[in-house]
């Protein structure tokens, strides 16, 4: 069994999973871009997960794809991301310099947004959560698991 924390920084979920960061100076096991998880052969990985990393990614479908891809049948993705008003304060504290968040944030997401996103990577969507954070807003929390290969058939 293979699990992956996409993104990890220097927060690995687990010990128990490979952390990957595109940053060399992230406390990660592998260093690599998660757009292209080409280290991982199609249908390996039986957990993928990702919090709070995807919104800095500029191509975040092919990210959803890589996971749909590398995903087992009945392997699982658990995935978080900052929403709208949570990734809108973390810019504005970083203009009035309150506290300096250093990646780039390409993607805010709503509920709709980010389920349509995941659907579009192909991946079939198991629930929607929201996630509480020190601010008081929450982050979207999206549990999916492998979509049909070459379509999509979400209903979620």
């Amino acid at each position: 069994m293979t699990s992956i924390d996409l993104g990890c920084g220097n927060n690995k979920i687990s010990k128990f999973f490979v952390g990957i960061d595109n940053h060399p100076g992230a406390q990660a096991d592998v260093t690599c871009d998660m757009t292209n998880l080409s280290m991982y052969k199609d249908s390996s990985v039986t957990v993928v997960t990702s919090r709070r990393a995807i919104q800095h990614v500029e191509d975040d479908v092919q990210v959803f794809r890589e996971i749909n891809r590398i995903l087992t049948p009945d392997g699982v993705a658990i995935i978080e991301v900052a929403s709208t008003l949570n990734a809108v304060v973390s810019k504005t504290f970083n203009r009035l310099k309150i506290k300096k968040y250093r990646y780039t944030v390409f993607h805010t997401y709503s509920k709709s947004t980010i389920k349509k996103r995941v659907k579009e990577g192909g991946l079939k969507i198991v629930t929607y959560a929201k996630a509480p954070t020190k601010l008081p807003f929450y982050n979207h929390v999206i549990i999916a698991m492998k979509g049909e290969s070459g379509e999509n058939k979400n209903t979620t």
